[in-house]
C-alpha cells in the first residue's frame, strides 16, 4: 500500500523543514510548494490525499489558494488544513467556512498535528471509498440498463404483432394492449431513475403535467392482480374518475406501485387492500392495508430511510431490498407532496400520501 502523500504549502522554509520531517518520520511521504503558483502548478500534475496550506503568505494569501482549489470539482476532493500563527475567530472562521475541513495553530504541537492529519486522511481515504462504489454503481446500473432494453423490446414487438391477428378476441387484445402499455412504463420508468441516478446528488428532472389518478391506480391494480389473487387478498380503488393531479405520471405511478407491492407483501391471505383518495383544500391519497402492520417503534424517518436492515420478509416469505419505500420518499420530495403512514386500530397500516 503507498503512503498517503501531503502536500506542505509555506513560503517558511523552517516550517517546510519541520513538517517534512515530521510527516516524513510518521510514514507519510510528503512535497512542498512556497508559494500560492508553485501549488496550484503541483496540484495540476500531483492529487495529494492532504494539504497543509498556510494562511499568510505573500502575493497569494491561503485563502486565495483555498477559493483556486474549491472553483475546481478536481481539487476539492482534497481535504484542506489550515496552518496559522492568527489566533482571530474571524480568520479562522474564514477559512473553514470557504471548505478547509481544519485547522493547526503555530507552533506546531506535534501530537495535536499529527492527529489532525491522521483524521483528515482517513476522510480522504473514506470519501475515496465512497466514490469508487459509486462508480461501480453506476457501472452496473448502465450494464443493466443495456441488458434490459433489448428483451423489453422484444416483448413489445410480439405484443404489437399478435395484437394484429384478425383471430384474437377483445380480451385478448385488452391484455395484449396492457402488455404493451406496461412494458413501455416501464422502460420509461427505468430510463428516467437510471438518469436520475446517473445526476448524483442533483434533483429528480420532472415532467409535470395533469394525470388521471383513477388510470394511475386501475394500472397498477392491474399489475398487481396476480399476486393479490394467490393471496386471496381483495385489491379494491375507490379514486373517482375524474381525479385529476398535476405531477410527473411515471414517477408518481411508481410511488402508488411501490405502496400497493407493499401492502400486498405485509397482508396476510384473504385481507384486504384499500386506495381511497379525500379532496378538500389539498388532495389526499390512501392506501390501507389489513396486513401485520409496523413495530411501535418505527418512525416515518426509520420506515423511509433506504435502510436494507429494516426489511423484514412478508407474510409468505417474500423478500424485499428495503429501498421501494425510500425511492417512494425522494419521488414525493421532488414533487413537494408529504408521504406518512398511520398505524390503523383495527390493524393493519395506512399511507397517506398529502398532494
Amino acid at each position: 500500500m503507498s503512503k498517503p502523500r501531503i502536500l506542505i504549502v509555506d513560503d517558511e522554509p523552517a516550517n517546510v523543514f519541520l513538517l517534512t520531517g515530521l510527516l516524513k518520520a510518521n510514514g507519510y511521504e510528503t512535497f512542498s510548494a512556497t508559494n500560492g503558483q508553485q501549488c496550484m502548478e503541483f496540484l495540476n500534475t500531483l492529487k495529494p490525499d492532504l494539504i497543509l496550506l498556510d494562511i499568510m503568505m505573500p502575493k497569494m494569501t491561503g485563502n486565495e489558494i483555498l477559493d483556486k482549489i474549491m472553483e475546481s470539482d478536481e481539487l476539492k476532493i482534497i481535504p484542506v488544513i489550515m496552518v496559522t500563527a492568527k489566533t482571530s475567530v474571524e480568520d479562522v472562521s474564514e477559512s473553514l467556512n470557504k471548505g478547509a475541513i481544519d485547522y493547526i495553530r503555530k507552533p506546531f504541537n506535534e501530537q495535536e498535528l499529527l492527529a489532525r492529519v491522521k483524521v483528515g486522511i482517513r476522510l480522504k481515504i473514506n470519501e475515496d471509498h465512497l466514490r469508487e462504489m459509486v462508480e461501480q454503481r453506476n457501472a452496473f446500473v448502465r450494464i443493466i440498463s443495456h441488458d434490459l432494453r433489448s428483451p423489453f423490446t422484444a416483448i413489445n414487438g410480439f405484443a404489437e404483432i399478435l395484437i394484429q391477428d384478425k383471430n384474437i378476441t377483445e380480451d385478448q387484445k385488452e391484455s395484449l394492449n396492457y402488455i404493451i402499455d406496461s412494458v413501455q412504463y416501464s422502460v420509461d420508468y427505468f430510463n428516467r431513475l437510471l438518469s436520475w441516478t446517473m445526476l448524483e446528488s442533483k434533483d429528480i428532472s420532472l415532467n409535470i403535467a395533469p394525470a388521471n389518478v383513477y388510470i394511475m391506480v386501475d394500472r397498477v391494480c392491474k399489475l398487481f392482480d396476480k399476486n393479490a389473487n394467490q393471496k386471496s387478498i381483495r385489491l379494491i380503488s375507490n379514486i373517482d374518475k375524474n381525479l385529476m393531479v398535476n405531477v410527473d405520471e411515471t414517477f408518481f405511478r411508481q410511488v402508488i406501485a411501490n405502496l400497493v407491492n407493499n401492502a400486498i407483501k405485509y397482508t396476510p391471505v384473504q385481507g384486504l387492500i384499500e386506495i381511497n383518495s379525500i379532496v378538500s383544500d389539498k388532495i389526499y391519497l390512501i392506501i390501507s392495508d389489513s396486513g401485520i402492520g409496523l413495530p411501535g417503534n418505527i418512525t416515518n424517518d426509520d420506515l423511509f430511510s433506504g435502510d436494507i436492515n429494516k426489511s423484514e420478509k412478508g407474510t409468505k416469505g417474500e423478500k424485499g431490498t428495503g429501498i421501494g419505500l425510500s425511492i417512494c420518499k425522494k419521488i414525493i420530495d421532488a414533487h413537494s407532496f408529504k408521504i406518512s403512514f398511520k398505524r390503523r386500530n383495527e390493524g393493519g397500516t395506512e399511507f397517506i400520501i398529502e398532494i
